[in-house]
C-alpha cells in the first residue's frame, strides 16, 4: 500500500502524540479518525463487531461490555474462526484486531484485510497492549481507522468506534 508524503507524515504525528500519553501511571492511547468513504449506518442499525483476539478470555469478556454498550459483537480467537467470520455473507461494520495473534501478526492482517476486494473498505480499530510510537505507526500507516491499547476503558473504545463509524 503506498502511502503520500502527507499520509506518512500524519500517521507519525499521530503516533507521536499517542505514544506521548504513554509516559503517565495507567496511561493509555485511543487514536481514532472517521474512516473514508464509509457509508452511514442507518438508525436503528445494531453496530456488528468483530474482535479478532487470541486470548479467548479477554474476547469473551470484552464482547460481554460490548455487547452491554449495544453492539452485536462475534469473536475470533483462532485463524480457522477469523477465516470463517471474515468469509461471513453479512460483514461487520467495524473489525477490532489484535496485534499479537500467537503465530500470526495482527499488523499482516491488516494489510491483507486493506488489499482485499470485499474486506479492505471495512473500518480496522487495532485493539493491542503493544503501543510503541513505531507499532503506532506501522498501524496507522498498514490502514488501520483507530489505534486503541490494551487494557483499555470502555468508554474510550466505544468513543473510538463511534468516531471511526461517523456515530454521533
Amino acid at each position: 500500500m503506498i502511502r503520500t508524503s502527507e499520509q506518512l507524515l500524519t500517521a507519525e504525528q499521530e503516533a507521536l502524540a499517542g505514544a506521548s500519553e504513554l509516559k503517565g501511571e495507567g496511561a493509555s492511547i485511543c487514536i481514532a479518525r472517521r474512516a473514508k468513504d464509509l457509508p452511514a449506518i442507518p438508525p436503528g442499525t445494531k453496530v456488528r463487531l468483530l474482535l479478532l483476539d487470541d486470548d479467548p478470555d479477554f474476547a469473551r469478556v470484552m464482547a460481554r461490555l460490548l455487547g452491554l454498550a449495544g453492539y452485536e459483537v462475534r469473536t475470533a480467537t483462532d485463524r480457522e474462526a477469523g477465516s470463517k467470520e471474515l468469509r461471513a455473507a453479512m460483514l461487520p461494520h467495524l473489525i477490532l484486531l489484535d496485534v499479537g495473534l500467537g503465530e500470526f501478526d495482527g499488523f499482516d492482517i491488516l494489510l491483507r484485510l486493506r488489499r482485499h476486494p470485499r474486506l479492505g473498505s471495512v473500518p480496522v480499530i487495532m485493539l493491542t497492549a503493544r503501543t510503541t510510537r513505531k507499532d503506532v505507526a506501522r498501524g496507522l500507516l498498514r490502514g488501520a481507522d483507530g489505534y486503541v491499547s490494551k487494557p483499555c476503558r470502555l468508554f474510550a473504545l466505544n468513543h473510538a468506534i463511534r468516531t471511526v463509524l461517523g456515530i454521533q
